[in-house]
């Protein structure tokens, strides 16, 4: 089982978007953490009609991983083989770059799939907690604050739900990590299941 975790928070004007951007033959669950929310996001995952919607609401602001962690531990009791994270506000990725993504968690055995949908003018700069990371592991360029990625479940319980991490620990914490759907010119390493 697939399933995507969208966290939101006052994204009504954009999760719309987000959730028709969704490869939905591809998945089987579709998890919206609604948390904090004063505009009318529930309204609008009222009015879709997708049947694999499940949302949670949450009436107070979890944090900034906390929704993604939440959706991450209802889709692993859900018996998620695969979790793909995308922010209600992530309407640039399209289905066809994020169908890339699950299928190469599904059929290419990745543990960590990703991708970056930022336009090649996007400024980034490293944020205090993101500066000892990026030079923990030798990157010169600072990890982005979100993107789109899926992970294999196995992935889960050895890192945090926040990409930054995820995507550090891949070199060392021996998972196999991928950018499949940016064409990206450091792939990662090839696509096999590692350490099981």
């Amino acid at each position: 089982m697939f399933i995507a975790v969208i966290p939101a928070k006052n994204e009504a004007k954009s999760l719309a978007k987000v959730i028709a951007n969704l490869p939905v033959n591809q998945l089987e669950c579709i998890i919206p953490v609604l948390n904090g929310c004063t505009d009318n996001s529930l309204d609008v995952l009222e009015s879709i009609n997708c049947p694999l919607l499940a949302p949670l609401w949450y009436a107070e602001p979890l944090g900034i991983d906390v929704p993604r962690a939440v959706g991450a531990v209802e889709a692993v009791r859900l018996d998620a083989d695969g979790i793909l994270f995308i922010d209600g506000d992530m309407f640039g990725a399209n289905e066809e770059l994020l169908a890339k993504l699950v299928l190469a968690v599904r059929n290419q055995g990745l543990d960590l799939a990703l991708t970056n949908c930022y336009p090649t003018y996007a400024q980034y700069s490293i944020t205090p907690p993101r500066g000892p990371l990026t030079q923990s592991t030798g990157r010169t360029q600072p990890p982005l604050k979100s993107f789109p990625y899926h992970r294999h479940r196995y992935a889960l319980p050895r890192t945090t739900c926040r990409f930054p991490q995820a995507a550090a620990v891949g070199r060392p914490g021996g998972f196999c990590r991928t950018s499949p759907a940016a064409g990206q010119s450091r792939p990662g390493r090839p696509a096999r299941r590692c350490g099981r």
